[in-house]
């Protein structure tokens, strides 16, 4: 049975680097809008114009590595701060008879984002994870 692992956490929380874990180490597929912003030479050349861009191709990504009988499993690597970011990812999973797991990723190694996110903006991040968590 397919699995998929949606990582969530503000930016800097180590996602990029659990998902690299897993997809190295298991043989998993990774999908990230992040990805979209990283050139052949592995430089991020962030825009946010082009942000609606980068979600629609990792949700593609996605459904593809989804269908594909050859993947074991999925990890989703986006901040996914609210139900709205990660909605379709869980539906879709279910909907294929997926094991769907949502894993939220803390920052205790003290990173503080590669991507250069501002400070208000990760705070904002951790306010909609922990306003979007189901514990029960």
């Amino acid at each position: 049975m397919k699995t998929v692992i949606l990582l969530r956490g503000v930016s800097g929380s180590g996602k990029s680097a659990l998902a690299d874990i897993l997809t190295t180490k298991v043989g998993w597929v990774s999908v990230c809008a992040d990805d979209y912003f990283t050139d052949e030479n592995g430089v991020y050349n962030f825009n946010a114009s082009w942000l609606d861009d980068a979600h629609r191709e990792c949700k593609h990504k996605f459904m593809v590595a989804l269908f594909d009988s050859t993947v074991e499993g999925i990890v989703v690597a986006n901040t996914n701060t609210k139900e709205a970011d990660f909605s379709f990812y869980e539906t879709n999973a279910k909907f294929a008879d997926a094991v769907f797991i949502s894993l939220v990723v803390e920052n205790r190694h003290g990173n503080k984002d590669v991507h250069g996110v501002p400070e208000n903006v990760r705070e904002m991040q951790a306010k909609n994870i922990v306003r979007s968590l189901s514990l029960i």
